[in-house]
């Protein structure tokens, strides 16, 4: 995988870019999935507008790199650079951060690494099925050609109890299932339906 440097900026970059205008951190909330991985959403306001930035982590990595020795750092790092972009900060030609992009060229070009073993008192169940977030991914995926807003109005609109979730990775995990266990029909019924 090659990427030219020059059309990504840092994180530290957009942060300096942002201190030149009105520009606060307005929360930054860890949201745990499951015991081995979570995201960061952190929201920023920028001259009176709110920006929103979003980053995963793992907590079952090993070795030296951030994501492994400070998983919730470095995926606060990679939201507030996410908010940043979205609020227009040195985002003209990417929302990934300069860091993002070469941690994902490091990790296509090296070995593939081993997750760490879970503790002792970690019961690994086999053929359990996909995780609540392999079944998030999936329908991320899926959907990718929708504005997140319409998916969710559209499972509002099929009485799908999704409660508060203002994302698709905040959706319960009964919503989250029943879509995945019906993802083609979804998809279909999604393509053909439109707020009248």
């Amino acid at each position: 995988m090659k990427f030219d440097p020059s059309q990504y900026k840092t994180v530290a970059e957009r942060v300096q870019e942002a201190n030149q205008k009105s520009f606060e951190i307005l929360e930054t909330k860890v949201n745990l999935v499951n015991e081995r991985w979570g995201f960061i959403q952190t929201i920023v306001k920028v001259e009176g507008k709110q920006y929103i930035g979003t980053a995963s982590f793992r907590l079952d990595l090993v070795g030296s790199r951030a994501q492994a020795t400070c998983p919730i750092e470095d995926a606060e790092t990679s939201a507030w650079g996410r908010a940043l972009a979205a609020a227009g900060f040195s985002s003209s030609k990417s929302i990934a951060s300069l860091e993002e992009i070469q941690e994902a060229q490091r990790r296509a070009e090296a070995p593939p690494m081993a997750a760490a073993k879970p503790p002792s008192n970690v019961v690994v169940m086999e053929n359990a099925g996909p995780s609540y977030g392999e079944m998030v991914d999936e329908i991320v995926a899926a959907t990718k050609q929708y504005p997140e807003a319409l998916v969710l109005e559209f499972l509002r609109h099929k009485k799908i109890d999704i409660g508060d979730a203002k994302a698709l990775f905040e959706l319960p995990k009964d919503a989250v299932t029943k879509i995945h266990d019906n993802l083609e029909k979804f998809k279909k019924a999604l393509s053909s339906w439109g707020p009248k």
